[in-house]
């Protein structure tokens, strides 16, 4: 089974508020991600800003 698409503006929404007040696995566990989904959004948002 496939997991949950976020789309480029919810991935960015996720980002900020790891960046706000939360730890990278208290986001992950909340919108039940993987830490390796995240990391691997994470990569794929900086890529889209450094093109």
């Amino acid at each position: 089974m496939k997991g949950k698409r976020y789309n480029t503006e919810q991935k960015i929404r996720i980002l900020r508020e790891t960046r706000a007040d939360k730890t990278i696995i208290d986001t992950c566990r909340e919108r039940g991600i993987s830490e390796q989904s995240f990391r691997q959004n994470l990569n794929f948002l900086y890529n889209l800003k450094n093109i």
